[in-house]
């Protein structure tokens, strides 16, 4: 686990499939938590202007494909190994044949939807408790 202050970005994107609405997920391919689901993630770099910059960053490198703008911050909170985590959103929903365009990356063994908050057993406690008040409330 990396033991820094740095922040974390991260992302709610919905996709949208018909009548259902999900959001993205990945099974991590590295640690902490390597074959495990959580949503995309990642350290800020010094090259990022803020986090919602970080947040597309990631977004990008990690599925391939561009985060729907606008984004806000729905959550901020500070984990237990002293990193701040920014959970950011965007309102604007991909369609799921534009997320089935998404590519790889080394973090990350898989992508899909979790349609629901029990489709996948996030590894993440904080990840847990904001995807169930995303599908509660539709954040």
């Amino acid at each position: 686990v990396f033991s820094n202050p740095k922040p974390v970005a991260v992302i709610l994107q919905p996709v949208t499939d018909g009548n259902r609405t999900g959001l993205v997920v990945a099974k991590r391919a590295i640690d902490p938590c390597a074959g495990e689901w959580s949503l995309i993630s990642g350290y800020m770099d010094h090259g990022d202007d803020d986090i919602f910059a970080t947040a597309v960053r990631e977004f990008k490198e990690e599925t391939g494909l561009d985060l729907k703008q606008p984004l806000a911050i729905c959550h901020n909170v500070n984990n237990h190994h002293g990193s701040v985590l920014t959970f950011v959103k965007t309102s604007e929903v991909m369609y799921y044949d534009e997320f089935l365009t998404h590519t790889l990356c080394k973090e990350n063994l898989e992508l899909d939807v979790m349609w629901k908050p029990s489709y996948y057993d996030l590894c993440f406690p904080l990840h847990k408790e904001i995807v169930e008040k995303w599908f509660k409330e539709m954040l």
